[in-house]
Formats: structure tokens, sequence, C-alpha cells
């Protein structure tokens, strides 16, 4: 999410990150930020910082926010591909700008998958992916979970009902695979319910 933010009497920003860029580094309280605006667009996001700095009355950058995301183009695509899992080098809360910066790059599997880095990608990348707990300023997402959303780029809205382990009420939730039949099916070959119902006397 991208946001353009006011600082009333200093200044008309934007950025992706409120909490890194305006609070820890600028020191700013939350208290002393406007909102104005909130967008998935950073090309949206940027025409209007320039249009709010102009109303406001405040200096107009000289270099639109998505202009210096283009010119600041990495030296090299840095990332770790494995069978497993792909690795990015930044910490999790850094994953968007740094792809975002790599927008149309490409990820290259070692099943031979090319995978090309778009704004949707980047979107489920930002929920999905994980800090490692061996590196410090690495964070990796599943390659099986990537090539299911690569092939298959929809929410999880597919409404499941399924019994609890007592077998006396359903419940509604909302799951992208329907596991729950297996997991019963796992639980009776095993004897779980019947070890439940003698717990329970």
């Amino acid at each position: 999410m991208y946001f353009v933010y006011h600082i009333p009497k200093v200044k008309i920003g934007m950025t992706h990150d409120l909490g890194t860029r305006v609070f820890e580094k600028q020191g700013y309280d939350p208290s002393e930020v406007q909102i104005l605006y909130a967008t998935r667009s950073m090309e949206e996001a940027s025409e209007l910082e320039i249009v709010y700095q102009k109303s406001f009355g405040y200096k107009v950058d000289r270099i639109s926010y998505k202009d210096l995301m283009e010119t600041k183009e990495p030296k090299s695509f840095k990332i770790n591909v494995t069978d497993m899992t792909t690795t990015f080098p930044v910490w999790k809360f850094d994953v968007r700008k740094y792809l975002t910066k790599n927008l149309n790059k490409v990820i290259n599997l070692n099943t031979g998958e090319e995978i090309k880095i778009t704004q949707k990608l980047i979107d489920w990348i930002d929920v999905n992916s994980i800090d490692s707990m061996y590196t410090k300023g690495r964070t990796f997402v599943y390659n099986k979970a990537l090539l299911k959303f690569v092939n298959n780029p929809k929410p999880n809205d597919i409404d499941v009902k399924y019994d609890l382990v007592t077998g006396e009420k359903e419940v509604s939730t909302k799951c992208s695979r329907c596991i729950f039949d297996e997991i019963r099916l796992w639980a009776t070959e095993r004897g779980l319910y019947q070890k439940l119902s003698l717990i329970h006397i």
C-alpha cells in the first residue's frame, strides 16, 4: 500500500512504509501525520503527491516518487533460489520496496519455470514471505506456494463447512484447500475420535 501523507507546516510526502520511513527514521509521532490518500498503485499515489503539494502550497518535488524508483535501478537482482525456496536479500518489511525496484525482472526456478515480477506477485510475496530464522536481513517464500499463486492468482475465498472433532456442530470457514475430509479420515483410522469419547466419559 502507498500512502500520501501530510505533516502540517512541514511537507507532503509519499511512502509505502510509514512506520519505518516517517515514524522511525524521521521521528514523527503518528498524531503529527495526516494520511491524505492510500492506494495500491504507486503511479496514482505519485501523481497525487504532486497535486497535494501544489494545492497546499508546498515545494513540489523535482522528481516524482515513481520516476525516482525507476531511476534507482539496482545493479543486480540478487536472489537465492533453491529447490524449496526463493530468498530475497532484505527483511520482510522491505521486500515490497525491493521487488518494486525490480519490477518486471524474472525469477528462474530450478525446475525451469520463469516467474516475472508483477505488482500482483509483489502483493502476494509481501503477505506470504517469511523472515529467515538463520540469516538476518533475509526473507523467503516457498516455491510450491509461489507457483500455485502464479498458476491460479485468485483469493482464498472457497467457503468450506466442516464438523468439529466431536461431530456435534458445523462451522463455516474460508480455505484455499479442502483437506478436512482427509484430516477426519486420518483421525478415524487412528481411533482418535474413540479416545476422545472415552476421555469425556
